[in-house]
């Protein structure tokens, strides 16, 4: 063969790489424009395809909240403080509650019930109320189910509001909804957007709920946690690990009356006795879709998991 039909060749490649290359980077462009898709980072660094039409979502939640608003009552302590670091000409400015009737005051006292703290009353991941844990093959009763904005915090929670911290288009927004009917009552947003291409956009930190003022910016003797995302229990004293299995990916864990509530990295909810006798799975359904990085919260027997899409509620309050 000559050099010079090598080189024809050669370029020929080039051309029917390039014009490929070209035609899948278009496709990419058009299912990215029509359905929202685009390439998810897990916990575990492997690259995953998502399906997620953002400008969608936010009308979905603007057209939801314009339903509910009728029938939004007062509630709950105003956001009096909102916490962010001040970068220069990038410092956040003080939050401007929207337009909603006067919020009452929350009490001064968490009772034992909240979850006013990151992680519970103790910040400990306990919830030391008595919850039901004979759930039905459906799981436990759904109470509510909203669209919410994005980021990865979870919810603090006192007197019947449940508080947290979401991403809607170019403004951060601190928003409280109803513990048992999901209806947000009020929200205060100021203009700021983050933006981090491995973990996603939006919010990571967790409101706190102190003396009336929302501020946003184990027993068993045997530790529980996600080891590479799956679940392993350690004995304390010793450090010897009991058991390990389940796999739940770079999920949350919360302990409750002897059982562990867990949230999977792709939105499920799973219960799992809390022994060091082996790993025993009591029950597991779909909670929300998509990757699940927030941790849950439990108050007043209701428990409430969220990701960057969606909110849900489930009454686990002991049956009588």
């Amino acid at each position: 063969m000559t050099r010079t039909k090598k080189r024809s060749r050669f370029l020929a490649f080039l051309k029917w790489t390039g014009i490929s290359v070209a035609a899948l980077a278009g496709l990419a462009l058009v299912l990215n424009l029509t359905t929202g898709m685009h390439l998810q980072i897990s916990g575990g660094l492997m690259p995953q395809l998502d399906f997620h039409h953002e400008g969608r979502h936010y009308q979905a939640i603007e057209a939801h909240r314009e339903r509910s608003v009728d029938i939004a009552p007062a509630g709950g302590p105003a956001p009096l403080e909102t916490v962010a670091e001040e970068t220069g000409d990038n410092a956040v400015p003080e939050a401007e509650p929207s337009e909603t009737p006067e919020p009452r005051v929350a009490t001064a006292a968490p009772s034992p019930g909240s979850w006013p703290y990151y992680r519970g009353l103790h910040m400990d991941g306990r919830y030391l109320q008595p919850i039901n844990t004979a759930w039905p093959n459906e799981g436990p009763p759904e109470l509510w189910r909203v669209p919410v904005g994005g980021g990865y915090a979870s919810f603090v929670v006192g007197d019947g509001l449940a508080y947290t911290i979401e991403q809607r288009r170019e403004q951060e927004v601190v928003a409280a909804y109803d513990l048992l009917t999901g209806v947000e009552r009020w929200s205060a947003s100021w203009d700021a957007r983050f933006e981090e291409s491995m973990g996603g956009d939006g919010p990571r930190a967790t409101p706190a709920l102190y003396e009336g003022t929302l501020v946003a910016l184990g027993a068993t003797g045997y530790v529980y946690g996600l080891d590479d995302g799956i679940l392993a229990c350690v004995d304390a004293e010793t450090g010897d690990r009991m058991w390990k299995g389940g796999r739940y990916g770079h999920g949350q864990v919360l302990l409750a009356s002897g059982h562990l509530l867990i949230t999977t990295e792709r939105g499920q909810l799973v219960l799992v006795r809390a022994t060091p006798e082996s790993h025993q799975e009591v029950a597991a359904l779909p909670a929300v879709s998509g990757r699940t990085w927030n941790n849950p919260a439990i108050a007043e027997g209701i428990l409430l998991v969220r990701n960057d899409r969606q909110a849900v509620a489930f009454d686990i309050r002991p049956q009588t």
